[in-house]
């Protein structure tokens, strides 16, 4: 990531941190008709209970896409991740304070006012630095080949230099990641699997796991699992790319796909140790052979673990040609050259916000 684009993201973070609690004090200041507010309040009480709550606000801040250089184009993408942090702020604190009863203060007007001011003062806060041309702030220009390998620059000097990486206290953090939410997985998906039997036998004949084999690290096969979301025989014409609003796909499975609940067999790939978290998305060999005699270097996926959440998926969701696999390709080497923990937390959030917002494939 260019060195500029952090620059204005710590900036970004950095207005907000102050704002919200210039956002408390005008706050207090409003709720108590008096600039010395201190003096009827224990005010170190509201601090910590307040910023308790404005880490989750960051937090929200975060997976809304507030922190991205570039902004969405339309009004209503803007407004609609504007609405959903107003709600989710106010929601948060509401739900902290009632939980938290004993804390000594119950501060429903307080949470209000804070919420709408600090409201304000970030999309003032946006709207100023979108003026200051040289920051570069709002404008998407080359942001999307930023984030993506050249295809055509590719050489053994790349391939040598990525596959010599070997950050052995990476990879032990994403094994124990992966295993944590392999076992995660496993709970949530004991708890939902009553419901999820009943709904998917009672509206689709079949079967309710879809299993499937799939190519892993240095193309090894295994078998990847699902809750199944087409209809019987979907493939009975033999292999096909996933649409992004697939007819085979039934009612049930439609939300499932979207949602990415169908994905959540997957915690037993996690624990077998044939999938990450976070990867490249495991692809079928019926696709990989032909992609590889069309695609140079489509098999340097392979070079790491494929994952449940990927930054092509991301960055380029769907695709039924070669040339969108070269596309998602071109993703994919990037995570590959980028690869670390803090990357892998991006892009698990990012697809957190899209299962939130039920945008999944």
């Amino acid at each position: 990531m260019p060195p500029r684009k952090n620059i204005l993201k710590m900036v970004l973070l950095g207005g907000d941190v102050f704002f919200v609690y210039s956002a408390l004090f005008l706050t207090l200041v409003m709720r108590h008709a008096r600039i010395d507010f201190w003096t009827e309040i224990n005010t170190e009480l509201y601090l910590v209970q307040f910023s308790l709550i404005y880490i989750f606000w960051i937090f929200l801040l975060y997976i809304l896409d507030f922190y991205e250089v570039s902004v969405p184009d339309g009004a209503r993408d803007r407004f609609r991740n504007l609405a959903a942090f107003l709600i989710g702020a106010l929601v948060a604190g509401a739900l902290y304070f009632y939980f938290r009863p004993k804390i000594g203060i119950a501060p429903k007007t307080t949470l209000v006012l804070n919420v709408a001011i600090f409201g304000l003062l970030l999309v003032g806060w946006r709207l100023f630095l979108m003026k200051i041309s040289f920051l570069g702030y709002g404008s998407g220009g080359g942001a999307a080949s930023q984030n993506k390998i050249s295809l055509a620059e590719l050489d053994e000097a790349w391939f040598l230099k990525t596959i010599a990486r070997q950050d052995k206290l990476y990879a032990a953090a994403r094994a124990i990641i992966d295993f944590c939410s392999g076992i995660a997985g496993g709970i949530l998906l004991l708890i939902i699997f009553p419901p999820m039997f009943l709904i998917i036998k009672t509206t689709s004949p079949g079967p309710i796991f879809y299993s499937q084999t799939r190519v892993g690290k240095d193309g090894k096969h295994f078998t990847l699992y699902k809750f199944r979301t087409m209809v019987e025989d979907a493939e009975k014409e033999g292999p096909q790319w996933a649409q992004e609003k697939d007819a085979r796909a039934t009612n049930v499975g439609y939300f499932l796909r979207r949602t990415h609940l169908d994905e959540l067999p997957q915690a037993l790939n996690l624990l077998r140790g044939e999938i990450s978290l976070v990867g490249p998305r495991p692809e079928r060999p019926e696709f990989t052979s032909p992609l590889a005699k069309e695609i140079a270097h489509y098999h340097l996926r392979e070079l790491v673990k494929p994952g449940i959440f990927g930054w092509a998926q991301l960055n380029f969701p769907y695709g039924d040609s070669v040339e969108d696999a070269r596309e998602k390709l071109a993703y994919d080497l990037f995570y590959i050259q980028n690869r670390s923990l803090p990357l892998d937390i991006m892009i698990f959030l990012k697809s957190i916000k899209i299962i939130f917002f039920a945008r999944g494939q």
